[in-house]
């Protein structure tokens, strides 16, 4: 399989303010098209079906554009991680939980392989979970035909005076991988291998993992699947 381990991405201390006033002058024009369209909408009535189904697919767009910017603004904005203790296996659990019947419809079996000893660590959890979440629903939806998603918790000592000990994270599919060259580019903004995909659910994985002081990888190979390996530092 092929690796990518992406480093800490540097982004300009003025982003956020910049992305904000983006936001805002592109949702005011926005706003009034999806005003007009709700009139004509009322105008040319169902009976007028070419028409409405035109109408309905400037909503879907417009929609699309929407959610775009709310993603975008949720990938600069400057949140710092609240930490406490937490055990990242009870966190897994409570993302599992709410994926199952997902994951059932989709007829993907669950394999968990906790290590029970796991230490607890400092980190958001609300934030971990958002990063767990958005890992398992790409697998899930790399399976297009079902498949086995298997998540893997274990410590991993550290070596030498100044390495310490992390608690990794792997999260595995039996789906359709991407290629080399799409893991060279999975992290960056508005990249997607999937045709409906915004771009920004991996970056705001990685911003969130990186804010934590941890790093992600990315293990994939055409027809294969893929593995995701989050490393978070044990020693904070």
């Amino acid at each position: 399989m092929k690796k990518n381990q992406c480093q800490k991405s540097c982004l300009p201390d003025n982003l956020e303010t910049i992305a904000k006033g983006i936001i805002h002058e592109i949702r005011n024009p926005l706003n009034a098209v999806y005003a007009h369209v709700q009139l004509l909408e009322e105008e040319i009535g169902e009976e007028k079906e070419n028409l409405y189904s035109s109408l309905m697919q400037i909503k879907v767009g417009i929609s699309q554009i929407d959610g775009i910017l709310r993603e975008f603004g949720r990938f600069v904005r400057q949140t710092k991680p609240i930490l406490r203790k937490e055990n990242l296996n009870s966190l897994l659990n409570d993302v599992l939980r709410f994926v199952d019947a997902e994951c059932r419809s989709y007829e993907i079996k669950v394999i968990k392989q906790f290590q029970d000893d796991l230490p607890e660590i400092l980190v958001d959890a609300n934030q971990i979970k958002q990063v767990m979440l958005n890992l398992i629903l790409n697998a899930n939806q790399a399976m297009l035909n079902g498949g086995t998603l298997t998540i893997t918790t274990f410590l991993m000592q550290g070596k030498g005076k100044e390495k310490k000990d992390c608690v990794c994270i792997e999260v595995q599919d039996t789906g359709i991988g991407i290629s080399e060259e799409q893991t060279t580019r999975i992290f960056d903004l508005f990249y997607s291998t999937k045709p409906s995909g915004t771009g920004l659910g991996l970056p705001i994985v990685q911003k969130t993992v990186h804010d934590h002081d941890g790093k992600i990888e990315i293990d994939s190979q055409p027809g294969k699947g893929t593995r995701v390996r989050v490393v978070l530092s044990a020693g904070r």
